[in-house]
């Protein structure tokens, strides 16, 4: 199996956590990083109290964009783009990514990075959905189903405290 070409990112950053994480072990590509650095977006919300879920699934810790590139070890590597997303990825619509964590812990947000991001993985790229299995983010998982259905995009489970939700964007034969 080839390499799988192209950037890294993260969609709802916390503290910035996995985005160091992530940017450790690909030191050598930009690592986008999405987030509003202001809590939950009141659209998304607005959209959870909508659809009969609670609104503010859990508390956030709010950061600044300085706070997470101090976390970072290849912070020159970063691009930040703070705000609601997908406006927030104006300007990024050419790029392509390996690896994309989702975590944004909403159905409205996740639905959004599902469309926006899967279309630019790469072939043999990972879609990481954060929370698919958690109690407090029943969006997340719903989200993912609609998203499932209308794609026919595949994804697994993995068992873990979150139970992350993976698409892996297929190659096709003569790469594999």
């Amino acid at each position: 199996m080839g390499r799988v070409d192209g950037a890294v990112a993260e969609l709802g950053v916390g503290v910035g956590t996995f985005a160091a994480m992530l940017n450790h072990y690909f030191p050598e590509r930009t690592i986008y990083l999405f987030d509003t650095f202001a809590g939950f977006d009141v659209r998304d919300l607005a959209a959870e109290v909508a659809h009969g879920r609670p609104g503010v699934p859990y508390g956030v810790t709010e950061v600044t964009v300085g706070e997470v590139r101090s976390r970072l070890p290849y912070p020159e590597k970063a691009e930040f783009h703070v705000g609601w997303f997908p406006d927030s990825a104006r300007g990024c619509e050419g790029e392509t990514f390996c690896l994309v964590n989702v975590d944004v812990g909403l159905y409205q947000p996740t639905y959004a990075g599902l469309r926006w991001f899967y279309p630019r993985l790469a072939a043999g790229g990972y879609l990481l959905v954060n929370d698919y299995n958690n109690v407090h983010t029943k969006g997340v998982r719903e989200a993912v189903h609609q998203f499932a259905r209308e794609t026919e995009a595949a994804y697994t489970v993995l068992p873990d405290y979150g139970a992350h939700a993976v698409f892996v964007k297929p190659r096709q034969a003569d790469e594999a």
